[in-house]
């Protein structure tokens, strides 16, 4: 496996990378077995020598009880960069024991800094894979169990033959693994349904289960998940893992308390309903429909476009959750159902934890937090459509206004097309189009386009250059509307 080099890896560890290149890094560092352990070390002599720094000066017979119990070390099979790691593990290996003699000394009241061991609560390997669940996290709200992948050589080798890369890092976000298959069940094999059943790569260090119950509150205190993964790496095999997970602490702290704060706007009518908190997630619920009178006018363009399951409107919001210190709770899910497109319920699901934390910490409980509305996201149908030629200048349809048409020929049998237009409707953000070729109907262009805060849109595309006609159809309009709210939580 090519692994990543010795001054890559200092330099990662002194924090002096770049954020693009310490990504590619964290990527590596997933996978790699080898250099997280080289990383490992690195840290722990960064910790010892800062703490040896701040320590009281050491005995003076310090340098010879440090040789003498130093032993020669003699590495077998090590990659080429690894014998560089010789002068960082002699200087670790003497800081270590120099702070364990001094530690011993009467005189020394300071403790010594201890590095735990990995902790492995399960492990299971097949096909030269093994997965080692490290964590549990786990309430009411959301089971997550945290695991690591440790491939031996021929796997790593092979995975990076088959996707035609040297280094792992190369890959970035473009692979991920297959999610598994999962039931959660109790002691006498009764299965609990769930919402969602995924897995999530966090490039700090591990990777995770996570599970979202269907019913929170139907779960028992003590129940089994058990998890089937069939391929890791482009390799199949069977990876099976059964945990027993205990929710007894957590659903002391879990509970839903009502909000009911309304937000009445011009068209549309919105509400947060609830807010669901436990210790390693919440779950705010919110409630949105449109005015009688928007609702009509919306239903006529559906029944006029005669496409109402392609083009059905709806409302979202733009909503955070924050610590004191302005932090924003990492969004875990978005879920938007529809009534019909009358009504909507929205349910975001937060993790107690903001971006740089630790996947498996949790913010504690006396932590305050606040909701945060931040306005509202539109999605309209829309039936304007236009047909065009190079000549077409300041036509209009409504509220929609198209100034000009160009073409340019580029190549023998393409040209490029440029359309220039306005809408006067309000807080337009960006508008779904279709453009097609009206001598046989084949579609040109199909995109979003954006509409600056003056209403105005530029549409280019490329066309056959036979073309003479285009018809333009605006079918979908994406407004955002600003509104700023805020909703104090007690704490937990």
């Amino acid at each position: 496996m090519k692994c990543i080099s010795f001054e890559r890896l200092t330099a990662y560890v002194d924090g002096v990378h770049s954020d693009k290149e310490k990504e590619l890094i964290d990527y590596h560092l997933e996978f790699c077995p080898s250099c997280r352990h080289a990383l490992k070390a690195l840290q722990k002599e960064d910790a010892f020598l800062e703490e040896a720094i701040n320590s009281p000066l050491l005995p003076e017979e310090f340098d010879q009880e440090v040789l003498i119990r130093l032993e020669p070390y003699k590495a077998k099979g090590a990659k080429k960069w690894v014998y560089q790691l010789l002068s960082v593990a002699s200087i670790f290996l003497a800081v270590s024991l120099g702070l364990v003699l001094y530690s011993s000394s009467p005189n020394n009241t300071s403790p010594t800094p201890v590095v735990p061991e990995k902790e492995v609560l399960y492990k299971v390997e097949d096909k030269g894979i093994l997965l080692e669940v490290t964590h549990i996290n786990a309430s009411p709200l959301k089971i997550e169990i945290f695991y690591e992948l440790t491939p031996d050589e021929q796997v790593l080798e092979g995975f990076l033959e088959k996707k035609n890369v040297n280094y792992l890092s190369e890959l970035e976000y473009n692979y991920q693994f297959p999610n598994p298959i999962g039931v959660m069940v109790d002691s006498d094999g009764q299965e609990f349904p769930f919402r969602d059943l995924a897995t999530s790569s966090f490039l700090e260090s591990e990777n995770s289960v996570v599970l979202k119950p269907t019913n929170p509150e139907s779960l028992p205190d003590t129940f089994q998940v058990n998890v089937y993964f069939e391929e890791f790496f482009l390799e199949e095999g069977n990876w099976k893992i059964e945990i027993p997970v205990d929710i007894t602490e957590s659903k002391k702290y879990t509970k839903t308390t009502e909000i009911n704060k309304a937000f009445l706007l011009d068209n549309f009518h919105a509400e947060i309903l609830t807010w669901q908190s436990s210790t390693n997630a919440h779950v705010i619920t919110l409630q949105s429909d449109f005015s009688e009178k928007e609702n009509e006018r919306l239903r006529a363009i559906i029944e006029k476009r005669g496409d109402d399951s392609e083009n059905s409107p709806f409302i979202d919001t733009e909503i955070s959750v924050k610590t004191e210190e302005g932090k924003e709770l990492l969004i875990d899910d978005r879920v938007i159902f529809s009534n019909m497109g009358r009504s909507f319920t929205i349910t975001i699901y937060f993790n107690n934890r903001y971006k740089g934390m630790v996947p498996r910490e949790n913010l504690p409980l006396t932590e305050k937090l606040l909701i945060e509305l931040n306005g509202f996201n539109l999605y309209e149908p829309s039936n304007i459509e236009f047909t065009l030629t190079e000549q077409s200048k300041n036509i209009e349809k409504g509220n929609w206004k198209i100034e000009s048409v160009t073409e340019e020929i580029k190549e023998q049998k393409e040209k490029i097309v440029t359309i220039t237009g306005f809408t006067g409707i309000q807080n337009v953000d960006s508008v779904e189009i279709n453009i097609t070729d009206n001598q046989n109907e084949s579609m040109i262009f199909s995109e979003n386009v954006e509409v600056t805060k003056e209403g105005a849109f530029t549409i280019q595309t490329q066309a056959p250059i036979y073309t003479t006609e285009y018809n333009l159809d605006i079918y979908t309009i994406y407004k955002q509307i600003d509104y700023h709210s805020e909703v104090p939580l007690w704490n937990r």
